[in-house]
């Protein structure tokens, strides 16, 4: 008896574990927002959010500025909602953030 109700609170335990292993995964990708700040350079912010963005487009501005457009892609696996983020780059630094609609 004393072995089985031992096993059960282990099994609980490595239960709760994996899910509690989940929670953080569903945050990651807003955790590595609050890392972001304006003017970080495209390398920083690809070191951030693990990765180069999609390319959206690139152009060059009136004031002769290199604009680059970023989006990043991320689907919940929990709920199966995806959420995008746009960064928008003038002359390689981090001028504008935003949740993408």
């Amino acid at each position: 008896m004393l072995m089985g109700n031992r096993l059960k609170r282990i099994y609980i335990f490595l239960i709760a574990l994996g899910f509690m292993s989940l929670i953080p995964a569903c945050a990651t990708d807003k955790n590595r927002l609050n890392l972001v700040k304006l003017n970080m350079s495209k390398q920083e912010v690809a070191q951030v959010m693990g990765g180069e963005g999609q390319a959206v487009s690139s152009e060059r501005t009136k004031n002769n500025e290199v604009k680059e457009i970023w989006d990043y892609n991320y689907e919940n696996f929990m709920t199966g909602e995806n959420t995008s983020f746009r960064f928008i780059f003038l002359d390689d630094k981090l001028a504008q953030w935003s949740q993408a609609k």
